[in-house]
């Protein structure tokens, strides 16, 4: 999961920042944040402020109580994403 700031609608388009904060579930089922560092060192060149260091900190927040809510297995998450999308476990891309 992003943290990521909110996703305005401008010019007939969707601005997405990706505050390059992520939370991850593995394969194992654990739970890690990644990539404070990376948030870190582009606090200067991209302009990252106090308020967009709370976003990413509220986004990282939001996405441990997710994952600690959902304990879905990997089978379980690869069987409703291929439902959802209709394809088939055989199935290659064009």
């Amino acid at each position: 999961m992003d943290a990521a700031l909110p996703v305005p609608f401008r010019r007939s388009r969707f601005l997405f920042v990706d505050l390059d904060v992520d939370v991850v579930r593995d394969a194992a089922g654990a739970v890690s944040v990644r990539d404070w560092d990376t948030f870190e060192s582009r606090v200067e060149l991209l302009g990252y402020t106090e308020v967009s260091r709370a976003v990413a900190k509220a986004g990282e927040a939001f996405g441990l109580r997710l994952l600690a809510a959902w304990e879905p297995t990997l089978s379980a998450d690869v069987a409703a994403i291929l439902a959802a999308t209709g394809t088939t476990a055989g199935a290659t891309a064009p």
